[in-house]
Order: C-alpha cells, then structure tokens, then sequence
C-alpha cells in the first residue's frame, strides 16, 4: 500500500509542476501579445536609472 501511494504522490507533484508551468507560458504569451513587454522594460530601465542616481 505504501508503494502505491507514494506513487501517486509522485505522480500528482508531476502534474502540478506541469500545469504550473503551462499557466506561466500562457500567461507570458499574453503579456507578450498584449504589449506588456514594453511596459516593463521602461519601468525596469526607469528604476535602474534612479538606483544609480541619473533621474
């Protein structure tokens, strides 16, 4: 019995590792199609600029 349920165990922790990964592709595909990229690479530079001290 042991064996079993450590199998299922095993092979449920497999499926969620998937759908979290499926979930983080479609999501970064959205923020690509939507635009987002842009938007978060000039906040990115912006707070790169004030940590150094040039805005």
């Amino acid at each position: 019995m042991g064996r079993r349920e450590s199998g299922m165990k095993g092979l449920l922790s497999r499926y969620i590792g998937v759908v979290i990964a499926v979930a983080g592709l479609l999501m970064f595909i959205f923020g690509v199609i939507s635009g987002e990229t842009d938007e978060v690479l000039r906040k990115a530079a912006t707070i790169c600029l004030e940590c150094i001290g040039l805005r």
